[in-house]
């Protein structure tokens, strides 16, 4: 089975998936911070039942090094094998990361680290950013050296639509850059869907 025909399960388990977890567990930063830090973690571990599920995957690893001889470095959270070779790639952002770092840590390894590989193994990267007005969404990490630093002054303009911000962002970033196999999902509350147009 084509590796990009994984991607409709993943995405129909995943909407099935969430629903067991609290109200505002992803359109709010109650459950991203001290004692009660879940969102993450427990979508990491959602998601690899997930992709245990999938058609064709033989192993399923978290936190892998997937670095090469020629020294580029990726990390994904989680890697999907077919016979031990890496077929599917997913990253997942929490409220309290989906932002510049998307394009930073998530983006540009993946590209240096597919270009020298024969099998493009598929990428996804999983956002968390409500799609409306949001006048309590926290803008983290704005302080001068920080992800975020650019940004400090736009706070009210990212509570206005924490996705169409940061979803602007990208594509104005990414605007020129080849993607290839690379696909991003977004959940805005109980909505999980695909975000089409980023990159060339």
């Amino acid at each position: 089975m084509a590796t990009h025909n994984l991607l409709p399960k993943l995405l129909a388990e995943l909407r099935t998936g969430i629903k067991a977890f609290p109200e505002g567990f992803y359109d709010s930063f109650k459950y991203t911070k001290t004692g009660s830090n879940f969102t993450h973690p427990w979508t990491i571990g959602l998601l690899s039942r997930i992709l245990w599920s999938l058609d064709g995957i033989t192993e399923v690893g978290i936190d892998v090094r997937i670095n090469r001889p020629d020294g580029a470095k990726f990390q994904p959270d989680l890697v999907a094998y077919r016979e031990r070779k890496p077929v599917l790639l997913v990253d997942y952002e929490s409220p309290n990361s989906s932002d510049a770092r998307v394009r930073d840590k998530d983006v540009k390894p993946y590209l240096k680290w597919v270009a020298g590989e024969e099998g493009r193994a598929e990428y996804i990267i999983i956002t968390t950013l409500p799609d409306r007005h949001c006048p309590r969404w926290e803008v983290r990490y704005t302080s001068k050296g920080q992800c975020n630093q650019n940004v400090r002054d736009k706070r009210d303009e990212i509570r206005q639509n924490p996705f169409g911000f940061w979803y602007s962002e990208y594509r104005r970033t990414l605007r020129d850059t080849p993607l290839g196999a690379l696909s991003f999902v977004n959940i805005d509350g109980r909505r999980v869907t695909p975000v089409r147009d980023v990159g060339a």
